[in-house]
């Protein structure tokens, strides 16, 4: 009995196309599971685990976005408070007070010419003395209190000069005429006490 060979199968060599189609349903399936999954992580687990405490408060990737704009914008309202109360020159309350205190007078300086003229009349020295020297803004005016003494029965001629002398000051836009009296006393002899108002523009 003669034995019979099979016939020899010799294998096809595959070329690359023949590979690249067993391969990619597989590979497609891959890459679509693997995007799926990705996605639902992304989508339901990365939520949960990427949260960030911000002052013991729990945020998430979406809502970073919007904390982070408004503590953005709540620091800049703070610096600019700051800056308002060290560096007031731009702040419109005081502009507004440097404006009014601009166009009030030099209360030093009126103060000094006040002095003048009571030295100009006063015929010995500290004759005329101030007692009380009071300035209001709202009204622009000073109150001029004070005592004539050290010049006898001429102490309210001397008064009348000074108020004269103050009304025809620089600056000066009325004087109210004070009570002229004469008083003697013991201490300070005869005396002429006064308070009057004088008007600035």
């Amino acid at each position: 009995m003669q034995n019979q060979l099979s016939p020899l199968v010799v294998p096809q060599r595959l070329t690359r196309a023949a590979v690249i189609e067993h391969l990619a349903m597989p590979f497609l399936l891959f890459s679509a599971i693997l995007a799926g999954l990705l996605f639902l992580s992304w989508l339901l687990l990365l939520p949960l685990w990427a949260r960030v405490d911000v002052n013991g408060q729990l945020y998430n990737a979406s809502q970073l976005s919007g904390k982070q704009a408004e503590l953005t914008a709540g620091i800049q309202a703070l610096q600019t408070r700051r800056d308002a109360a060290l560096l007031p020159v731009h702040d419109a309350a005081y502009i507004a007070l440097r404006d009014a205190r601009q166009v009030q007078p030099d209360m030093s300086l009126v103060f000094e010419k006040v002095r003048q003229a009571a030295a100009s009349v006063s015929p010995v020295p500290g004759a005329i003395r101030f007692n009380e020297v009071s300035f209001s803004a709202a009204d622009h005016t000073l109150v001029l209190a004070g005592d004539v003494r050290s010049v006898g029965f001429r102490s309210m001629t001397v008064l009348a000069q000074l108020v004269d002398a103050i009304g025809a000051l620089d600056g000066v836009t009325h004087v109210e005429l004070p009570r002229f009296v004469r008083m003697n006393d013991a201490a300070t002899g005869m005396h002429s006490p006064f308070s009057f108002t004088v008007t600035l523009p």
